[in-house]
């Protein structure tokens, strides 16, 4: 996953009301949930909901399927387990002081932008 991908994904999850719709889609499983159902659960206006649901859909993190006149929604836990595999992919590597500068950047092992420019924080 680019870190692009990644960024629209987390920035869907970034808003209150989506993580809510979201967290409740993991929690009803592979089944998912349907429409109406979303809304009794979380008490949300039908319009507010499509907008946040189609949000979801757009970065993959929630998949709709029709059943007749139903819209079934689920977590799309591949995107799920592939952002959040991004994330933690790194956890832990460490970081190194730059020579003669007194700021860290990630380890040599890292790949870094094709720039070759290295990553930094102050400290």
């Amino acid at each position: 996953m680019d870190e692009k991908i990644a960024a629209q994904t987390l920035s869907a999850l970034g808003n209150e009301k989506r993580l809510e719709v979201f967290r409740l889609l993991i929690q009803a499983g592979h089944d998912g949930l349907n429409i109406s159902d979303i809304q009794v659960c979380l008490s949300m206006p039908a319009s507010t909901l499509a907008h946040h649901i189609g949000a979801l859909v757009k970065t993959d993190l929630v998949l709709q399927e029709k059943h007749g006149r139903e819209v079934i929604c689920t977590a799309n836990y591949e995107t799920m387990k592939t952002v959040f595999a991004f994330m933690t992919e790194q956890c832990c590597v460490g970081v190194g002081p730059m020579r003669d500068t007194g700021k860290f950047a990630f380890t040599a092992s890292l790949s870094c932008p094709s720039n070759n420019k290295t990553r930094n924080t102050n400290r």
